[in-house]
């Protein structure tokens, strides 16, 4: 029953965990839509998305600072 109940407990952990980078990953799709489809240029996006975030929001706009160097944006 123990071993239940612990095992229960990571899962929940886990499940959390997994929902918050989803939200991030979300979050920087929408970010590259949104530069795509009212034709921002990155680096506008990027600084008024990145400034007074959340440390998932700052960990989505460097995703999408590293997509930019790269070229994919």
């Amino acid at each position: 029953m123990r071993e239940a109940a612990e095992r229960r407990q990571q899962l929940e952990l886990e499940h959390e965990q997994a929902l918050a980078v989803l939200s991030a990953k979300q979050q920087e799709i929408d970010l590259l839509q949104k530069v795509r489809d009212q034709g921002f240029q990155p680096h506008q996006i990027l600084w008024s998305s990145c400034t007074g975030q959340s440390v998932e929001d700052l960990a989505s706009c460097l995703s999408f600072w590293y997509l930019f160097k790269q070229g994919f944006c």
